[in-house]
């Protein structure tokens, strides 16, 4: 449950940042990104109520588009990127939050990489398990 609130969540944030990279005069608020977020589970809900037969083949069309933007971003990113020496990829960090230490920003930095690794919702999993055991 909650990896569902949290994915949802940040649905609806990622969508007002693209809304905020493309209308410079765009002013977000927290309000905006947590009802973009019910938007969000509303269509998801939508989806597995009304085509719950359909969603199979939805997830296969998904999974196309991902395995596609995959090379369709990586292709030109890598093509088009400025190349860094060894030294400035690996031992060079930049502070541009204003956070008082390289170390704080790093963290901070790192917390929607673990986001994703991390498994908010494995003791739900974990206690189904064992119950339907």
């Amino acid at each position: 449950m909650s990896a569902f609130t949290s994915a949802s969540f940040l649905a609806g944030t990622e969508i007002q940042g693209v809304v905020t990279l493309a209308h410079e005069h765009y002013d977000p608020k927290p309000w905006q990104g947590t009802l973009i977020m019910w938007a969000a589970i509303l269509l998801a809900l939508g989806i597995n109520i009304v085509g719950g037969k359909l969603l199979p083949r939805f997830e296969t069309l998904v999974l196309v588009v991902h395995i596609l933007g995959y090379f369709a971003i990586l292709i030109p990113l890598t093509y088009m990127a400025d190349h860094k020496s060894n030294q400035e990829v690996f031992k060079e960090f930049v502070n541009s939050g204003g956070f008082p230490t390289d170390g704080l920003a790093f963290f901070v930095g790192m917390t929607g990489c673990v986001f994703a690794f991390a498994g908010g919702d494995a003791a739900v999993h974990v206690s189904a398990w064992v119950l339907w055991r």
